[in-house]
């Protein structure tokens, strides 16, 4: 169901998933306590747990969860140390031995479980990376088709940029001729107006000669 429910780092999994998980670390603490696993067997699955809480869980829940497997532990050690709860003995010390066959049958089978659970917890950490590295690539594949796709549309934006300032370019050549022809005209008008200038201060100096000699001429004709 871990690796079933699994989702990426830091999203928000169910409440009642997570209170079932807190539910789930309770029932394995009563298993711990009646098969005396507290100080080998409790380790081990204890460590399990914390590592799929913090690839299942956001942060702040795979934190919370390591909290609660602290408490259950240490309830469990000092219960048993201040005889809260009594010890549990599934087989007195004197037939826990290798000639006692329920001991050893008993043994064996925990400890195939043990294994069982091992290889069942690997493979499913298998799957979690295999699928997380599927992920990745399918990521890295999109990522490049929207870089290509990103480099298509900056190469045609590019031309049509390049296409513009061509044609900016030829208008700004093509006002600067126009430019450069009206200056031709005025400076043309300038010249024609200079030219007119100096006939007109000409003729206006011989209209004033002509008075002085109109005058000169009446001053003979009185005397």
């Amino acid at each position: 169901i871990y690796f079933d429910r699994f989702l990426q780092r830091g999203e928000v999994l169910a409440p009642a998933y997570f209170l079932y998980t807190m539910l789930d670390l309770c029932v394995l603490t009563l298993v711990i306590y009646y098969i005396e696993g507290i100080f080998w067997l409790g380790f081990i699955f204890y460590s399990f747990y914390i590592l799929l809480n913090f690839m299942t869980f956001s942060r702040t829940q795979a934190l919370f969860l390591t909290a609660w497997i602290m408490l259950l532990y240490t309830g469990l050690v000092l219960m048993q140390y201040f005889r809260i709860l009594p010890p549990t003995m599934l087989f007195p010390p004197q037939n826990q031995t290798y000639s006692h066959f329920p001991y050893v049958f008993t043994t064996t089978i925990a400890y195939i479980l043990t294994f069982l659970l091992v290889a069942y917890y690997s493979e499913g950490f298998y799957q979690l990376y295999a699928r997380r590295i599927f992920e990745l690539k399918e990521t890295r594949e999109i990522l490049e088709k929207e870089k290509l796709l990103l480099e298509e549309k900056i190469g045609v934006r590019k031309k049509e940029l390049e296409k513009e300032r061509e044609s900016l370019q030829e208008k700004v050549e093509q006002r600067k001729k126009e430019l450069e022809l009206e200056e031709m005209n005025l400076q043309e008008q300038v010249e024609e107006l200079e030219k007119f200038k100096k006939i007109a201060i000409g003729r206006e100096e011989k209209l004033q000669g002509l008075e002085k000699e109109l005058i000169h001429f009446k001053r003979e004709l009185k005397s």
